[in-house]
């Protein structure tokens, strides 16, 4: 008898988590304040945000945790941050912004098989916690948590953010299919930061899912009035700051850029890359012979990941901000440079295609067309009046629609059990 491999591979699942779950004692259910909140009933939650990726990480799914947490906070709801990870590392406890945030790390052997060591000691934490005080919520922001979290015996409301351009990328897999599906048909609803994002879960899945895009803070992104950044690094006043805020990830096409420098310093011999973000020292270096070969390294500076706290003197500095994505939820980034006044130039794809959408706060161009980058950079550079009114433009629209107060509204909407359609919710 040939067995079909996605279902093969999901009995198996079921087994090993069936025998897993038996050698744990049953928890209490949820509380009374989670089914009275779900009755429409207002009062304060437990949530439990599970996350790999939390600070001081550098990147867009740490700042988002963090932000929505702290709404949360400030909205007088308890918040704990389960951040489990592979490296090793002591488990610690700590307050941080008003959230209880548990640190921790897993064995695994072999990184192919680390599924079962990551569950076990997940679900340990999590049961752990509720013990402690109960959960109303569980909301998760890692396609692997959602394994250990299925046989948890609590009755909470349980939530998916998806964040990842990986599984845009690797949706057409069948075996990736079946284990998307094996650990997440469980959750109670999903939440993804783009409408492209929400429409590929709800294919995959079959099941609602709402947009809420990712948010701003306009009480740290904004126009100032003073700033010795460009002292600090060296960059003379005179020259035109392409600033990208992006790490080196093969999917945020830096190398596209790289490949555009040449036709932009044709126009502007002034113009400077900055590239604030850092990692993936293959495609450094890609990058690095790529403009070697064009004699324009001295023309980029690599400043190796800039933490949260300093992007926005970064952002101020730039006289256009660059986003060459292939793949792209709501920017984080591009809301930032937006709130800090600032005209941004990125790929027409995802997220980033809702948020431009008739260049009317920004200006898009094709993905991975060099050529056409450089003349959408160009053109701007070479006329101030627009620049300036893309600018201010931007900076309103961000103010009135994408501060992480409203993300986290939108978020408790959605564990509330009153989710509404995506197109309404991101409006």
């Amino acid at each position: 008898m040939v067995l079909n491999r996605p279902t093969a591979l999901n009995d198996s699942f079921h087994c090993i988590w069936a025998a897993i779950s038996s050698c744990e004692r049953p928890h209490a259910v949820g509380s009374k304040r989670y089914r009275a909140t779900l009755n429409g009933v207002q009062g304060d939650m437990h949530i439990c945000i599970v996350t790999e990726d939390f600070l001081p990480n550098i990147g867009g799914m740490s700042q988002h945790v963090y932000e929505i947490g702290r709404c949360f906070v400030q909205m007088d709801h308890k918040v704990t941050i389960v951040n489990q990870v592979r490296e090793p590392r002591p488990e610690t406890v700590e307050d941080f912004a008003g959230m209880r945030v548990i640190r921790s790390s897993y064995v695994s052997i072999n990184s192919r098989a680390r599924l079962i060591p990551y569950s076990v000691k997940l679900r340990r934490l999590i049961l752990r916690e509720h013990e402690r005080s109960p959960i109303d919520v569980i909301h998760w922001h890692d396609l692997q948590a959602g394994t250990a979290i299925k046989y948890l015996p609590l009755n909470c409301r349980k939530v998916f953010t998806n964040h990842s351009s990986a599984f845009l990328m690797r949706r057409s897999n069948p075996l990736y299919r079946c284990y998307y599906r094996f650990s997440l048909m469980h959750a109670d609803h999903f939440i993804a930061p783009s409408q492209e994002l929400a429409d590929e879960n709800e294919k995959m899945l079959s099941r609602p899912t709402t947009f809420i895009p990712n948010g701003y803070d306009p009480d740290r992104f904004y126009p100032l009035a003073e700033n010795h950044l460009r002292n600090e690094l060296g960059i003379p006043e005179t020259d035109r700051v392409l600033l990208v805020p992006r790490r080196l990830a093969p999917k945020n096409g830096v190398f596209v850029l790289a490949q555009a420098l040449p036709r932009i310093l044709e126009s502007h011999s002034n113009a400077r890359i900055v590239i604030t973000g850092g990692g993936f020292p293959e495609e450094r270096t890609r990058i690095e012979n790529c403009l070697r070969a064009q004699d324009c390294l001295d023309r980029v500076r690599f400043l190796d990941g800039v933490e949260n706290q300093r992007m926005p003197e970064h952002y101020n500095i730039a006289d256009l901000v660059i986003m060459p994505s292939f793949l792209e939820a709501v920017s984080l980034s591009a809301l930032e440079s937006m709130g800090c006044g600032k005209c941004v130039v990125a790929s027409d794809v995802g997220g980033l295609s809702q948020l431009f959408a008739g260049n009317r706060w920004g200006q898009l161009v094709s993905p991975g067309q060099p050529v056409a980058l450089a003349d959408a950079i160009n053109d701007l550079l070479s006329d101030d009046a627009r620049r300036n009114e893309l600018s201010d433009a931007a900076r309103k629209h961000v103010q009135a629609n994408y501060t992480w107060e409203s993300v986290a509204r939108k978020t408790l909407t959605v564990f509330e059990g009153n989710a509404i359609p995506s197109q309404q919710m991101a409006a």
